[in-house]
């Protein structure tokens, strides 16, 4: 099956059917079309973490993604950076328990911001997939843009959604939640132009 004929596919399970895409580890199909909603195509997303998800996004949008497994590199359409995880120091696990750790923030300051910086357009934070959590996202908010729309995948998830509401506060912006078919929620922190769209 060539790749256009299977994005294809991919597309339509999402627009009938989400939930099973949902059920094996993807955004779910009400996060995929809010983020369609919101985003023009053409635009490049950033994302922490790849799959199935990816190649959906990429049917619209240009993609850049953070990831922390090696045998996920070039699987899925998306301009890839490899940032394996980094234990977070000492001082900071007690802050961001059950966070243990994130990826390699110099790796990500190099690549996004060095002497050819990338440029997005939307965050989409669905990652790292095991055991890191997601505190370091806030522990280097600094190393992103954070004026663009933030969507923060699987908040239904009390640990997910205590880092969420901790960056929504820092950046003082409304949000929006939607829900997926199967329980799942997804956090967006709006811009200001966004903002008739808030909860």
């Amino acid at each position: 099956m060539s790749v256009m004929n299977r994005v294809r596919e991919m597309k339509k399970t999402y627009e009938e059917a989400g939930n099973s895409l949902e059920e094996n580890w993807a955004i779910s199909r009400e996060c995929y079309l809010f983020i369609n909603k919101i985003l023009e195509s053409g635009k490049t997303i950033l994302e922490f973490g790849s799959g199935i998800g990816t190649e959906i996004l990429n049917q619209n949008h240009n993609m850049i993604s953070i990831e922390e497994d090696s045998s996920f590199i070039g699987r899925h359409p998306s301009l890839y950076i490899y940032a394996p995880l980094k234990k977070l120091d000492d001082k900071l696990l007690e802050k961001y328990s059950p966070s243990s750790s994130w990826y390699d923030p110099e790796i990500i300051d190099k690549e996004l911001n060095g002497k050819q910086p990338k440029k997005y357009d939307l965050i989409l934070v669905d990652g790292p997939a095991y055991g890191g959590g997601r505190g370091g996202f806030y522990e280097y908010l600094h190393l992103f843009d954070t004026s663009l729309p933030i969507v923060f995948d699987d908040i239904e998830r009390e640990d997910d959604k205590r880092i969420f509401d901790m960056v929504v506060e820092k950046l003082g912006r409304p949000i929006k939640v939607v829900e997926g078919r199967t329980n799942t929620k997804t956090g967006i922190i709006l811009t200001k132009e966004l903002e008739h769209l808030k909860d």
